[in-house]
């Protein structure tokens, strides 16, 4: 009897051994699946990426960086309600990934859901621990301005441009935030460098409301300058028409 009690512990201590021995395997495996997966996401290469990120999925499911990248990979698709799935799981993983929150943020923007995003990306704002803070008061910059949220979106963009000055988008924004506050001077002063910024960007915003800045000023002559550079510049752009109708006010 004990004899078998001894063979069936040596059993179960072999099965144990190579379930532990398996898994760890399997996480090697999946560690692999996700490094390429990764990298094919940042190629631009979306089907090769969500196919490698699956098998890193099947062999590590709660893994929250694969939670994470599947949502990216799902986003870049055009796949909402997948990403939004992975964005949230890689939370319920851990909840203090504030990459996956940011992601989360961002999707909530694209879709409208404003509300969503600004509770998603104050909480990743406050995120004192997290090393690229800039991104979240980005985003939450942007959803305050499409809020009509003005000084808030203001007090976001300050703090994103404190740790990333050279970004075109988020100057560009903060340059329309403080046009919506009808503060032109330093509107038309932040708009010029968005344009600076973006010289290799296809944005046309910065000149357009750049233009507006300046005639709100008072300054034809730059006015005149920015909205001649949007049409040069820009000639497909949406604001073509509006240049040219303030082109015309101004004759």
């Amino acid at each position: 009897m004990i004899a078998l009690r001894l063979i069936s512990i040596a059993l179960a201590f072999t099965f144990f051994a190579c379930s532990t021995e398996k898994k760890a395997s399997d996480k090697e495996k999946s560690l692999l699946h996700l490094q390429m997966g990764t990298s094919y996401l940042m190629k631009g290469s979306y089907p090769q990426a969500l196919r490698e990120l699956l098998d890193a999925e099947r062999l590590d499911p709660n893994n929250p960086t694969i939670q994470n990248n599947l949502g990216l990979a799902y986003l870049v698709r055009g796949k909402i309600d997948e990403a939004e799935v992975r964005f949230t799981k890689a939370l319920s993983l851990d909840s203090k990934y504030t990459d996956a929150r940011n992601n989360l943020g961002r999707l909530y923007i694209d879709v409208g859901f404003l509300d969503k995003a600004i509770i998603e990306l104050e909480k990743a704002a406050s995120d004192l621990t997290y090393e690229e803070p800039e991104k979240s008061w980005a985003n939450l910059g942007q959803a305050y301005f499409l809020s009509a949220q003005y000084e808030k979106a203001k007090i976001a963009f300050h703090n994103s441009l404190k740790g990333r000055k050279e970004n075109c988008f988020t100057m560009n924004y903060y340059g329309k935030t403080l046009f919506e506050l009808k503060q032109y001077k330093t509107a038309s002063q932040s708009l010029d460098q968005a344009i600076r910024l973006c010289q290799k960007t296809p944005l046309d915003e910065p000149h357009f409301y750049s233009g507006l800045s300046f005639y709100k000023l008072g300054d034809l002559e730059q006015a005149r300058a920015r909205f001649k550079e949007l049409l040069v510049l820009h000639p497909k752009s949406k604001y073509v028409q509006k240049a040219n109708e303030m082109l015309e006010i101004m004759k």
